[in-house]
């Protein structure tokens, strides 16, 4: 079997976060089945084309729906996706498995290539509005999907007020017809899959047929590394928070608590890079000085191996619309407990009182309690532990996961035979 996995972002960059990492440790799972695997991404801007036998790196082939340069922007990405349809052809693959291509025309074009499998990581489907009021909010901070229907009503609550300038406005308005368009290629792809029930039951609003719907858990290459790893006691906890320092990942949260706490002396990494970088350090030089912080700034992933050896305690301050976070199970793995926000899919892996504790949505307060227990109480923090890793190593299995993924893949080229 020939399969093309196309996503939004190369692998192993920077920016790139727990999509790119899993599309990674997929393609090396699939390869080690004997399946032939090739790479379909958009180059990151400036960058030239890289073509290479399991790699095709097309430039502009995820412009956005409007920039100042409109008609550009739509001849360049015409030529990219032209570009791209003709590396698919010669490829050829029995399936193609898309992740977080949103882009309505590159959407198109790969339906139209051939059998498809639409993996869904986020919420982005199920809401066309623009963030910071599309699913960031209606689906994270409240886990209810939004039941607006789409049209004048929509789009007058979510985009009149959109920006500041005429061009922003206009540039928030373009959302509305492309994130449509895209909900509606994403419903006619060949089958669906979701990392997790959360996804599921979301997803069930737009996909009516069940027999396309299929639930595939997560698995994380940290399965393997962690092997032999034994789970020490700690006489204090080292916490840990793994991720973009971003607006919607929330780490001043993090640092909220700790105000609350300045009495308790604690050690945090926060390792991750992105927009709020400067604000995080200023932060952490401004902290108690019963708290020792420490800013990494961006890691790979071995180094990020490294870090939850030395951890106890994952801190997970998402407050975004989080599909089956990745970081959950690769602490866990490594005997990390966590406390982390009630948000999206998290829940597949943070189970109050038997992986971590379970805290409300921007509640700075629980997190600060949350956190001063895992300090004072070192039994219950081994508890959690242990139980953590248990809980992941039965639900989040490596081969599980290829196993179901190949039979949607089979299923999904006898369909299209069909």
């Amino acid at each position: 079997m020939k399969v093309l996995i196309a996503n939004d972002c190369p692998l192993g960059l920077s920016g790139s976060g727990g999509v790119e990492t899993h599309i990674r440790q997929l393609k090396e799972a699939l390869k080690a089945r004997g399946i032939s695997v090739a790479l379909l991404v958009a180059q990151r801007r400036g960058l030239p084309e890289q073509i290479e036998e399991d790699l095709f790196a097309i430039p502009n082939l995820n412009a956005p729906p409007l920039r100042k340069h409109v008609l550009s922007n739509y001849r360049q990405q015409r030529a990219a996706l032209a570009r791209a349809k003709e590396l698919i052809q010669q490829y050829d693959p029995d399936v193609i498995n898309i992740h977080n291509f949103v882009n309505p025309g590159v959407l198109h074009m790969l339906r139209k290539c051939g059998p498809v499998v639409k993996s869904l990581h986020d919420c982005r489907p199920f809401c066309i509005k623009p963030p910071p009021v599309g699913c960031s909010r209606l689906i994270g901070d409240t886990k209810a999907f939004c039941d607006m229907k789409f049209g004048l009503k929509c789009w007058t609550h979510c985009y009149a007020h959109a920006g500041h300038t005429p061009i922003e406005r206009i540039e928030a308005w373009s959302y509305f017809p492309s994130n449509l368009m895209a909900r509606n290629e994403t419903i006619h792809c060949d089958h669906i899959v979701t990392y997790g029930s959360y996804l599921k039951e979301l997803a069930g609003r737009l996909f009516p047929d069940p027999d396309r719907l299929h639930v595939v858990y997560h698995f994380t290459d940290a399965e393997r590394e962690s092997a032999g790893f034994e789970i020490r006691p700690q006489k204090e906890p080292v916490f840990l928070f793994a991720g973009r320092l971003s607006a919607e990942k929330a780490p001043q949260h993090i640092f909220d608590a700790l105000d609350r706490i300045p009495e308790v002396s604690c050690r945090v990494i926060i390792a991750g890079d992105g927009a709020l970088r400067d604000n995080v350090e200023a932060r952490a030089r401004n902290a108690s000085p019963n708290h020792k912080i420490e800013i990494k700034g961006y890691v790979g992933q071995q180094e990020l191996y490294d870090l939850y050896r030395q951890a106890s305690v994952l801190l997970f301050t998402s407050i975004g619309s989080e599909g089956c976070p990745l970081v959950g199970l690769e602490a866990m793995y490594f005997g990390n407990t966590a406390i982390g926000y009630d948000t999206g899919g998290a829940g597949e892996w943070l189970v109050d009182g038997q992986t971590g504790v379970c805290v409300e949505i921007g509640d700075v307060d629980g997190l600060a309690r949350a956190m001063a227990r895992m300090i004072r109480y070192p039994d219950e923090r081994l508890r959690l532990r242990r139980q953590a890793r248990e809980y992941v190593q039965q639900k989040f299995r490596r081969e599980q996961h290829i196993d179901h993924l190949i039979d949607v893949y089979e299923q999904t080229v006898r369909d299209r035979a069909g």
